[in-house]
């Protein structure tokens, strides 16, 4: 077996990053969003496969701050599936796509909180067929740090469109970052629509370059339920420093 250094290591995943970007398919891992946005004029790829009892899918999110008060996604996932979905025939490709704007009211300092707004389009797959829907989005995110940025709390309270069957559903996320090592976060987390049963997820999050290049390892299920809810996934993040004009 051949060793990789660390630099080595970065450039195949760099790699293997950019090249989901090109089938266009290409803050995470918690569901629950923090009130922060990217750097001015800087740009980020949050990229991750997520593995459940049936499917496959491979996300890839670029978003960059042109101006300094906004930040805007687009992006999307590619899933592979071990089921008939509609009219699709087995482990057919099924894509989503997100396009998403957020900004802050009010930026986060140590010991101090943040809040922002964000309002989102995701355009995925209907599952009694092949035709594509709109689900329009929108949430509230609040970030509370403690500690000297050593603990995170994030809030996320919001309402989804669903075009499908014409609901509109509220939808919440409550998430705990803490810090275990100077580069190295735990993260718990809940989330869900209200009415429904909620979700779970726990995981580990790294900087193996500081404020520049992270990975991260999660698993989730759903609270009361057993297999066929679970998801395990594993993701990367590059921020790039300011570049746009």
């Amino acid at each position: 077996m051949v060793a990789l250094d660390m630099r080595s290591l970065i450039t195949i995943i760099a790699i293997l990053q950019f090249a989901l970007l090109s089938n266009a398919y290409a803050a995470r891992p918690m569901m629950t969003d923090d009130a922060r946005i990217i750097d001015d004029k800087s740009c980020q790829v949050e990229s991750w496969v997520r593995n459940t009892q049936s499917t496959t899918e491979y996300w890839a999110l670029p978003a960059c701050n042109p101006f300094g008060f906004f930040e805007l996604t687009i992006g999307g996932a590619k899933t592979n599936s071990s089921q008939t979905v509609g009219f699709n025939q087995e482990g057919t490709p099924l894509s989503d796509s997100i396009v998403q704007v957020k900004t802050l009211f009010r930026e986060l300092q140590p010991n101090d909180w943040s809040i922002g707004a964000a309002i989102g389009r995701n355009k995925h797959p209907s599952s009694f067929g092949t035709a594509r829907t709109n689900d329009i989005y929108g949430y509230i995110p609040f970030t509370l740090s403690l500690n000297d940025d050593k603990q995170f709390v994030h809030i996320n309270i919001g309402a989804t469109k669903r075009q499908l069957d014409d609901q509109f559903l509220k939808t919440w996320g409550v998430g705990i970052e803490y810090q275990l090592t100077t580069d190295t976060f735990a993260i718990v987390e809940s989330f869900g629509e209200t009415g429904s049963t909620p979700f779970y997820q726990g995981g580990v999050r790294h900087w193996f370059i500081p404020n520049r290049f992270q990975m991260d390892l999660t698993y989730g299920n759903k609270a009361g339920f057993g297999g066929e809810s679970k998801w395990i996934s594993i993701g990367v993040r590059v921020l790039s420093p300011a570049f746009l004009p």
